[in-house]
C-alpha cells in the first residue's frame, strides 16, 4: 500500500457544438469497465455546471497508478466515442494530491 496521498484528476471541457448530452453520457459510461477495472481506480464522477462545462473527476490510488492508466486510456477504443464528442480548445487536466475527503457520518 503507498504511503502517498491518492491522485485526483480533474477534467474541464465543454462539448463539441450540437453533440447531444446523452450521447456523450453513453460514450462516457462505455469507457466506465476499461477505468474501473484498472489498478488503483477508486472514484469517477462527471457533472455539468449550468454554463455548459463539463468536469470528469476521478481518483486514484496513486500517482503511478494514474500514470499507467493515462497513455492506454488514449489508446482505449471505447475511448474514442467520448473523446471525439469533447472541444479540445476548451480542454484541461489538473493532477493534484488527495488532502482532505469528508464522506457522511
Amino acid at each position: 500500500m503507498s504511503t502517498s496521498p491518492p491522485t485526483a484528476v480533474h477534467y474541464s471541457f465543454r462539448l463539441k457544438p450540437g453533440t447531444d448530452r446523452e450521447a456523450f453520457l453513453k460514450a462516457s459510461a462505455n469507457t466506465g469497465p476499461f477505468i474501473s477495472e484498472a489498478p488503483g481506480f477508486l472514484f469517477r464522477r462527471i457533472s455539468e455546471a449550468e454554463d455548459g462545462t463539463w468536469s470528469d473527476h476521478v481518483i486514484w490510488e496513486s500517482r503511478a497508478d494514474y500514470d499507467a492508466i493515462d497513455a492506454a486510456f488514449m489508446q482505449e477504443p471505447a475511448s474514442a466515442d467520448m473523446i471525439a464528442l469533447i472541444d479540445p480548445a476548451t480542454f484541461a487536466r489538473t493532477i493534484s494530491s488527495v488532502l482532505l475527503q469528508m464522506l457522511p457520518a
